[in-house]
């Protein structure tokens, strides 16, 4: 068993590729800045990347990214509006430890889950499968896509 700073549970290692932060500062033109440290106010290490992402419209993105053998072993994605309110997660830690209870922390993609706004949890249970967003780049890309849902609204 592995002891991370999310609790105990099994080893794990997703084995994804390292995210390129140059090529999403260069490719999405709201991100203004990124920078070193996440929501831990620690900075990055050899074992684990940690980065906040600042939006032009006062919205920021904590990645948090553990490494394994030059590969993230798992990732924490959290989409932070402007006042500090978390929006939406996305995590790909397991929640498996071997214990009956844990299985209704589970979702159909484990370990790939979102977790919803901090208004809308009602419980630690709110969880949703994540099928597709499993690297940084599809999480900004996915907010470029809402963003341009939102403004097309507004016409």
């Amino acid at each position: 068993m592995a002891n991370n700073q999310r609790g105990k549970r099994k080893k794990q290692n997703l084995k994804l590729p390292l995210t390129n932060y140059e090529q999403i500062r260069s490719e999405f033109p709201f991100v203004l800045d990124i920078r070193d440290g996440d929501q831990s106010g620690m900075a990055s290490s050899q074992s684990v990347i940690r980065k906040t992402i600042l939006l032009d419209d006062g919205t920021k993105i904590l990645a948090t990214e553990h490494i394994k053998d030059e590969k993230i072993a798992w990732f924490y994605y959290d989409y932070i509006d402007s006042n500090g309110l978390t929006l939406v997660k996305f995590h790909s830690e397991s929640h498996d430890d071997g214990k009956k209870e844990s299985k209704k922390y589970q979702t159909r993609t484990e370990p790939y889950h979102i977790h919803p706004s901090e208004l809308k949890s009602l419980s630690n249970l709110s969880r949703f499968p994540n099928f597709d967003h499993r690297s940084l780049r599809s999480v900004v890309e996915s907010l470029l896509i809402y963003r341009l849902i939102n403004e097309s609204k507004k016409s």
